[in-house]
């Protein structure tokens, strides 16, 4: 419940959704949403049946809450690939040369 709280309490006049612009702010509202029932349906029923429903419930509203990926940004040619295959520019967003 407090993590639906904090993205936008009930009566929707507090929380993050309200800085949000409105696609964003629509989307924010859903996840709280499912993110309350969720909690009640858990505190109601604190099993495995309910926490696997909960679960799904949130997986299926964030992806569309969350609006279209963002694509990473390519590699530049000549950029070699550091620890764990990420460009080593990619590790140096300020670009220091470390």
């Amino acid at each position: 419940m407090t993590l639906a709280n904090a993205v936008e309490v009930a009566d929707g006049s507090r929380g993050l959704a309200t800085l949000l612009a409105a696609d964003a702010a629509d989307g924010a509202k859903r996840i709280a949403k499912v993110l309350r029932e969720a909690a009640v349906s858990l505190d109601e029923s604190p099993d495995a049946t309910s926490l696997k429903q909960a679960l799904a419930d949130i997986e299926r509203a964030a992806p569309a809450a969350a609006g279209p990926a963002v694509p990473k940004p390519a590699a530049a040619a000549g950029d070699p690939p550091a620890a764990g295959g990420v460009p080593a520019a990619a590790n140096d967003p300020f670009n220091t040369g470390n």
